[in-house]
């Protein structure tokens, strides 16, 4: 921490001649020094929160979209295969649940990645604050249900 410098010519009145005027004008002087110190290091403060929050947020962004790569490719895949005489796949497709879930895997991946460039890009976290529940207080899913139950009550 800084030390506390007061201005030099309170000081020197003090040194020269230590009255009560001269202890309070050091004092108010010290006290507008401090003032400057705990505003700058509020300022400071909410700064750091604030981008730690935003990193933390981009970070699970990033762990869900590799989650939702992977749900993507796997959910991709044709669950209906024909064959041949010989055993050789002639064609292959989805059964509906299996399109369905496609579908879903790939609007999933698709409004992960928007919400991650938009927060980038353009500082707009609100979509991936959604997605990842970190713009709570505390973050991580159990704020999330918890506000959510006590909405519907």
């Amino acid at each position: 921490m800084d030390p506390i410098v007061p201005s030099t010519a309170p000081a020197v009145a003090l040194q020269s001649t230590p009255t009560a005027s001269a202890i309070s004008l050091l004092l108010a002087s010290v006290a507008s020094v401090t003032a400057d110190q705990v505003r700058q290091k509020v300022v400071d403060t909410l700064t750091t929160a604030e981008l730690d929050k935003r990193s933390t947020a981009v970070l699970k962004g990033l762990e869900l979209f590799k989650e939702a790569q992977k749900e993507n490719a796997k959910a991709s895949k044709p669950d209906v295969q024909q064959f041949d005489i010989k055993g050789v796949v002639t064609s292959s497709s989805y059964s509906k649940p299996a399109a369905e879930a496609a579908k879903k895997a790939g609007e999933k991946l698709t409004k992960i990645e928007n919400a991650l460039n938009k927060a980038i890009e353009s500082a707009d976290f609100s979509k991936l604050y959604e997605l990842t529940n970190s713009g709570k207080s505390g973050g991580g899913a159990a704020p999330a249900a918890a506000d959510a139950g006590s909405s519907e009550s």
